[in-house]
């Protein structure tokens, strides 16, 4: 049923869904730190888009793509004040500041300027400086204040996709793990429910919101440690010690 709804969902980005049969030939990325792009479809993406921060700005590719993080959310888009549509989940956004090469506007100006048009011949393009340019894994570029947004080629992001879990079930492997997190820590806090006072659903929800989370980073090669302590001891058991106590003084003076 999951693997059903997966192709229909990556059928929308298709125009002929009859090719889908085919696999991908895409561009060779180099290797970087902590991306698997050969099994993590996202990760490739990440690494296109790091390759062109390097030749652009001259950052390292490790740098680079640790600064790249995907947007999660569905955001207006505006130009010159103005909505012109939305950001998808999946592009990718950098914050140019944290590279610290100057002022975010000029770093952000150096990445997206001088686009060498394709309708122009060979020759003048090659006097186009080169800052970007389109290729199978990012589809374009935009300034957005302090930030650039990589926009993702959805149909090769579909299509890598597709190859990636036909691969994983061809090898017996689980489709979406990877190693993107070895030797890292995190730590999971699950409901923590005040013993004193009755559970409800409230707790039921954080805790499977809790094992959701930690199944999703050990998934991702992360080390997890799932904590849920029993919270507010203070109040109702020192409560019911003041009141023992006021009895038992009681009893003793009585005697």
């Amino acid at each position: 049923m999951a693997q059903r709804n997966l192709l229909k969902s990556l059928q929308r980005f298709f125009k002929d869904p009859q090719k889908m049969s085919s696999r991908i030939d895409l561009p060779t990325l180099p290797k970087v730190s902590n991306a698997q792009p050969t099994i993590c479809a996202l990760h490739a993406f990440k690494v296109a888009a790091a390759v062109k921060l390097n030749r652009a700005l001259g950052v390292e590719l490790d740098r680079a793509y640790e600064g790249i993080e995907t947007i999660k959310i569905v955001v207006p888009k505006k130009v010159e004040g103005k909505k012109v549509g939305e950001r998808k989940v999946l592009d990718l956004s950098v914050a140019v500041a944290r590279f610290r090469l100057g002022k975010p506007q000029e770093v952000v100006e150096k990445i997206v300027k001088d686009v060498r048009p394709y309708s122009l011949n060979i020759i003048d393009r090659l006097k186009v400086p080169l800052q970007f340019e389109p290729d199978a894994y990012i589809s374009s570029v935009e300034a957005e204040g302090p930030f650039v947004t990589f926009n993702v080629n959805r149909s090769t992001f579909a299509r890598l996709v597709l190859d990636q879990v036909n691969d994983a079930n061809v090898n017996n492997r689980t489709y979406g793990n990877n190693d993107s997190g070895n030797g890292k820590h995190v730590i999971i806090e699950y409901s923590a429910p005040n013993i004193a006072k009755p559970f409800h659903a409230g707790h039921l929800r954080s805790t499977i919101i809790g094992q959701v989370l930690g199944n999703a980073y050990e998934a991702n090669g992360w080390k997890v440690t799932r904590l849920n302590y029993l919270g507010d001891w203070g109040k109702q058991y020192g409560g019911s010690c003041a009141l023992h106590l006021f009895q038992n003084t009681v009893r003793i003076n009585n005697i």
